[in-house]
């Protein structure tokens, strides 16, 4: 699901009460991601390009109260400033789970820093690095 909100009106909520409304909502969107190694994929972080699209990941994670779950991986992908998802790249190692993203474009590239969650404190995140065209191949 993507949430957007009116600038003017979150920023005198942040002024006022701090207590963001319904009417502050300009849409929302859900998406299907599909599935990932038979488990939905979920959006975990998004950044916005100057140009209006959305950088976001993904992950295929399954849940429950017994269990920390099991892993499907992990995809980036790019919605377009229509709403509608451009593509989805799925990472190759299907053990890491991308739930932080930094996304710049330049020169018809889009930079990407990822961090993961390996749901363990006692295990270190990686930080990753990709690098992706800017237009689909």
């Amino acid at each position: 699901m993507v949430l957007r909100l009116s600038l003017d009106e979150v920023m005198t909520t942040l002024i006022s009460d701090f207590v963001v409304q319904a009417e502050e909502l300009a849409s929302v969107r859900v998406y299907d991601l599909g599935a990932r190694n038979g488990i939905d994929l979920d959006f975990t972080d998004g950044d916005a390009l100057p140009d209006g699209r959305l950088v976001f990941s993904a992950a295929a994670e399954e849940v429950s109260e017994s269990t920390q779950g099991g892993q499907g991986g992990s995809v980036v992908g790019i919605i377009g400033v229509d709403g509608a998802i451009e593509r989805m790249v799925p990472l190759a190692d299907e053990t890491l789970k991308v739930e932080g993203i930094d996304a710049v474009a330049s020169d018809g590239l889009i930079d990407l820093l990822m961090c993961t969650d390996a749901d363990d404190p006692l295990v270190p995140s990686p930080l990753l690095a990709a690098t992706l065209p800017d237009a689909p191949e």
